[in-house]
């Protein structure tokens, strides 16, 4: 996944406690993967209907992914807040530059992480 989301190994990844006992992980919902891209006809098609073929469904051949997305359309776009106990770790790419490590090392320290 690093080439395909973290800028060809120069991004980072967070890593979650999420295990059944965290809540605030609860709302989160498997991607469903399909041979076919979902049709969605707004005004055929229930407004559930749509956010899971829109933002819960990916081509079959993303399928090692084994990918989980929170879907918040009450709240809408934008960052989250998240329980600090829960960040485990922060995984650097291997061409990330150190720069931009430092400002994540501050971050985490800030938010009173080890």
């Amino acid at each position: 996944m690093w080439s395909h989301y973290a800028a060809d190994h120069s991004g980072y990844c967070l890593e979650f406690e999420a295990t059944d006992n965290t809540q605030f992980f609860s709302a989160a919902q498997q991607v469903k993967y399909a041979t076919k891209f979902p049709v969605v006809d707004i005004f055929t098609t229930p407004t559930e209907e749509q956010l899971d073929r829109i933002f819960l469904t990916k081509f079959q051949g993303w399928s090692y992914e084994r990918e989980w997305r929170i879907v918040d359309i009450k709240s809408g776009p934008g960052p989250r807040e998240y329980p600090r106990e829960l960040l485990r770790s922060v995984i650097f790419g291997l061409k990330m530059p150190e720069a931009e490590r430092e400002m994540i090392r501050a971050w985490v320290k800030k938010r009173g992480i080890q």
